[in-house]
């Protein structure tokens, strides 16, 4: 089994993008900001977009997965 973060970024005209990155539990347990950092982080060339644009939205989920 696998940990896996689903990351869900809805932009100001309402167009939703998902995203899948394999996680560390203990990542999420830092909560609000700190996550959404370091998930933006881990995206890199995504950063801009969660960071520095108004009105977006960023869901983050854990799941784990059988592969």
């Amino acid at each position: 089994m696998q940990q896996v973060l689903l990351l869900i970024m809805t932009t100001p005209d309402r167009t939703t993008r998902l995203f899948e990155l394999e996680a560390d539990a203990h990542l999420y347990s830092l909560g609000g900001q700190a996550a959404i950092k370091i998930i933006a982080e881990l995206l890199e060339s995504k950063v801009q977009l969660i960071t520095a644009s108004r009105g977006y939205a960023v869901e983050a989920h854990t799941t784990t997965c059988n592969f």
